[in-house]
């Protein structure tokens, strides 16, 4: 008997921390400094300014929650592909 390799993508929401370090003469000053980015988003900051230090990054696996096509605009939110990455089943066809 034969083994056949597949593999299954899904679309899902999950919370992801970005560890960083502010460079300022007070915490208060850090995060007055955090506070006045208009968008409020770090990655939009580092490796733009200098006072903006990485640490680290990760996805928090115990936040993860599929999508149904519903909540992804009637779109795909799970797919399924096989040889030469044909995509041979989606969970819109479950619709039809």
């Amino acid at each position: 008997m034969e083994t056949f390799d597949f593999y299954m993508d899904c679309k899902v929401t999950c919370w992801e921390r970005t560890r960083f370090s502010i460079k300022a003469n007070s915490y208060e000053e850090a995060k007055s400094i955090i506070l006045s980015w208009e968008d409020k988003d770090v990655n939009s900051h580092i490796g733009m300014d200098e006072n903006v230090i990485y640490c680290d990054y990760e996805l928090n696996p115990e936040t993860v929650e599929g999508l149904s096509p519903a909540e992804n605009d009637n779109n795909p939110t799970m797919e399924i592909y096989g040889r030469d990455d044909e995509l041979f089943y989606h969970n819109m066809l479950d619709e039809q």
